[in-house]
């Protein structure tokens, strides 16, 4: 080197230090978008397992809310069936609010 300008090793060295820098900066920023990215999934996993938790706990309860609808349905359905047929109707209502009997009971009437 001459002092003035630079010889072809320090050009190559320089060339091979610039596109290092250039992969380094580049794998930097690759990095960080991959780093949101998974910041972000995890994030959006952790909200979905306790919207699962959630909604396990609620299934009982949905279930049951369910049957529900199910025993009116097929009430209803049992109240247009004898209306159409023009048969009288039983009191659903207060057949509901007793409680079954247990079979030896009804054996011990007779």
């Amino acid at each position: 080197m001459n002092g003035l300008s630079p010889d072809r090793a320090a050009l190559d060295s320089l060339e091979l230090f610039a596109t290092q820098a250039t992969q380094l900066i580049d794998n930097y920023l690759q990095y960080s978008e991959l780093h949101s990215r998974i910041e972000s999934l995890t994030s959006g996993l952790q909200r979905q397992q306790k919207l699962l938790k959630v909604s396990q706990n609620d299934l009982p309860l949905l279930l049951r809310k369910d049957l529900e609808q199910t025993i009116s349905l097929n009430n209803l359905d049992y109240r247009a069936q004898h209306v159409r047929a023009g048969l009288p109707l039983l009191d659903l209502s207060a057949a509901s609010w007793m409680p079954l009997r247990p079979c030896w009971l009804l054996a011990a009437k007779r």
